[in-house]
């Protein structure tokens, strides 16, 4: 996806075995995020995306994570460890599973973790990282993904509007 473009609608399973439905999500903004349960990279930033949902639901944003890995080349995370892993790991927004990839190659989508923020009117506004520092949370500098959130907020455009994602690549079946 490029940045002004639309959301495609998407329809996914969630950890509950519900179907999530993209249109029904109807925060100020939409705030998705690829990630998965086994890279050290996504594992490095679950306190902070959880922070992110602590931060932001209560503001209407509505906030998803979806795994797109191959559960069969990596059963980690396959949609059965997906459950105990959110729960473990305090992750209390939706964690959506993409069985078939398709939500993720629609993104195009690369690495986990990887967000993408749509507007009010689900446009894309910024994509890439959370922030600068996968590794070391008290060296971040720059909170790409905060910075974004706020200044849509407030009606601002989005600067940077794209940053590089930092993590594993998407384990494409």
């Amino acid at each position: 996806m490029v940045i002004g473009e639309a959301l495609v609608p998407f329809k996914l399973k969630d950890i509950n075995g519900e179907i999530c439905d993209s249109e029904q999500l109807s925060g100020k903004l939409l705030l998705v995020i690829f990630t998965c349960n086994h890279c050290p990279y996504a594992r490095a930033y679950l306190k902070r995306i959880y922070e992110l949902n602590t931060n932001f639901k209560p503001r209407g944003i509505s906030i998803v994570a979806i795994n797109p890995n191959d559960g069969e080349k990596y059963p980690d995370d396959r949609f059965e460890k997906m459950p105990p892993f959110a729960e473990a790991m305090g992750l209390e927004n939706l964690y959506l599973h993409d069985e078939t990839q398709e939500v993720a190659k629609s993104f195009g989508a690369q690495r986990t973790p990887e967000v993408f923020l749509f507007d009010k009117h689900r446009v894309l506004r910024y994509k890439g990282a959370i922030d600068d520092s996968w590794e070391y949370p008290d060296r971040v500098k720059s909170k790409y993904i905060e910075n974004a959130i706020y200044a849509l907020l407030k009606g601002n455009e989005v600067n940077p509007q794209e940053t590089q994602a930092v993590g594993c690549s998407i384990k494409w079946k």
